[in-house]
């Protein structure tokens, strides 16, 4: 959906709020975010992310202890966490148990348990599928409808030391390809149709050093190593890249990478690059289908939109502002990036003008994950509480 916006208000800095203003709201079709702020105290008082109805209104006050009751919790403890793009499928991992969880009220609904425990879980895009790797470094892919196998397959040989990188799988777009990692051998990529797996080692014997990351249509896999990381292109690598932090565009035809401290972004099919001089070291980056590229660093955050770079220093970015911290990950949610800060909260920012629009509270400890979904926005701490957003405008249910 192309980004359309019914009405766009920027927000102030919320400790800049003047005391004799009126609520007003922000609303973006692409978003499906509306977000009410109190006028005498600059906190939000109404968010439903779920297509809400007359747009514009004032609403009446609320706090933000309110919102917060609004969230649903998981009643037990989360290791990590993985959802779909739409929010219909949840999955969380706990020791050696994997759970299917319901959307908004986070009840389990399904689970399935592993010999070892769990060491990462991926889901395919449609969510029919999902990937486990356990610390036996054993792959198993689930039916999710059923939380039951459909093929497991050792991804390293027996004997290999066991502390080994992290290995993460991936799936293609169609849910018919996992792709993981053997330490040793390289790349590994499995076929769901039933075929033979096929494998394909990292050439050279490059170490591996880091996960594999698929494009969205599987057609492209970078294989991160100790001098950069290897592109691949259907079956041949199509070249070795020498930067870091490499992120696909959600439609495949673009990767954003850095390298001696500039922001790349490579068209794929043609091999153009263009870059920019990034204005300290990044944390983190996320690239969207129209160019536009977040970049994260400590006390920055703005995005890098065709050749010029927007960062602010820290304007209305209470958050950041007082603990000075680098922030923890930034991905897209609907044309929109969202931040996650050390500690207990979170921060949805706005993309073109960086200014902090929601500030989301709930956790005591610190921040390790956030998944935003169409429906709901997932969030897990470092005591394995997880919370699903989901905040109610006035007058709503």
């Amino acid at each position: 959906m192309d980004r359309v916006t019914v009405a766009a208000v920027v927000p102030p800095p919320i400790d800049r709020v003047s005391t004799n203003r009126r609520p007003w709201l922000w609303f973006s079709v692409s978003l499906a975010l509306v977000a009410g702020f109190c006028g005498c105290c600059g906190t939000c008082i109404g968010i439903d992310f779920t297509k809400i109805g007359e747009i514009g209104r004032e609403l009446p006050y609320r706090r933000a202890s309110d919102l917060r009751e609004a969230s649903s919790k998981y009643s037990g403890k989360a290791e990590q966490l993985t959802a779909t793009e739409d929010g219909r499928v949840v999955v969380i991992a706990d020791g050696k148990v994997v759970k299917r969880l319901d959307p908004t009220t986070l009840a389990p609904q399904g689970s399935w348990r592993a010999l070892a425990d769990i060491e990462s879980i991926a889901l395919s895009r449609n969510g029919f599928r999902a990937a486990v790797v356990d610390q036996d470094r054993r792959l198993t892919v689930l039916n999710t409808a059923s939380m039951k196998p459909v093929f497991s397959v050792a991804l390293e040989r027996a004997g290999q030391p066991a502390n080994r990188i992290s290995m993460v799988p991936s799936f293609s777009a169609d849910g018919k390809r996992v792709v993981a990692v053997d330490s040793q051998r390289g790349l590994l990529e499995f076929s769901l149709s039933g075929e033979a797996p096929p494998r394909r080692p990292v050439p050279d014997n490059t170490p591996v050093t880091g996960v594999p990351i698929c494009s969205a249509t599987g057609e492209y896999i970078v294989v991160p190593s100790q001098s950069g990381f290897a592109l691949f292109h259907g079956q041949a690598k199509a070249g070795t890249i020498y930067g870091e932090m490499p992120a696909f565009s959600p439609n495949g035809s673009r990767l954003a990478f850095v390298r001696n401290g500039h922001l790349v972004v490579r068209e794929l099919k043609t091999g153009s690059e263009r870059d920019r001089q990034l204005p300290s070291t990044a944390w983190s980056l996320a690239l969207n289908d129209d160019g536009n590229c977040i970049v994260s660093s400590p006390g920055n955050f703005g995005p890098w939109t065709g050749g010029r770079t927007f960062v602010t220093n820290g304007d209305g970015f209470t958050l950041l502002d007082h603990r000075n911290v680098p922030l923890l990950q930034v991905g897209w949610w609907h044309g929109q990036p969202f931040a996650a800060g050390y500690g207990g909260d979170v921060c949805v920012f706005d993309r073109e003008t960086g200014r902090q629009l929601v500030l989301l509270a709930g956790h005591s400890s610190e921040v390790k994950a956030v998944v935003p979904t169409n429906r709901v926005m997932y969030s897990l701490d470092a005591d394995g509480v997880l919370l699903a957003h989901r905040w109610i405008a006035a007058g709503k249910s």
